[in-house]
């Protein structure tokens, strides 16, 4: 990855970086970003799709899976303020608050969620009620 304003390492630098990488590799812009991605959008960008590429090249090993004999486990650590990981069966989910509250923004809100699931099951009971009538 690289920016084409990157004042640290310029574009010939990264191109030289990539020659020299073996396989697999791929190259991306990052138009407007600085060097230490400063920017919280630049830098999360960068996060998925660093996360998305390197999910096709790495096996994770099954005793590093999450098992749990519940429906339902949800996880803060000691320096999340609000982000909070949940594992609902074998689904994961961010639950999160806004910036504006003091947080990551990393996914819906509890109120969104609950918000979500209540649309969904209202839908997902429309859609059944709907195709039993024709």
């Amino acid at each position: 990855m690289n920016s084409p304003q990157d004042m640290i390492v310029g574009i010939d630098n990264a191109a030289n970086i990539y020659q020299l990488a073996k396989n697999p590799k791929s190259f991306v812009t990052l138009d407007g970003a600085n060097h230490m991605l400063t920017n919280k959008e630049d830098s999360f960008y960068a996060g998925t799709v660093i996360a998305s590429w390197v999910r096709r090249y790495i096996e994770f090993p099954e005793e590093l899976k999450l098992k749990i004999d519940k429906d339902i486990v949800i996880r803060l650590e000691d320096e999340d303020i609000y982000t909070a990981d949940i594992l609902a069966g074998v689904h994961g989910i961010i639950a999160d608050e806004p910036g504006s509250i003091g947080d990551n923004d990393f996914g819906p809100s509890p109120y969104e969620l609950l918000n979500s699931s209540l649309g969904a099951c209202t839908t997902m009971t429309l859609q059944m009620y709907a195709r039993r009538k024709g």
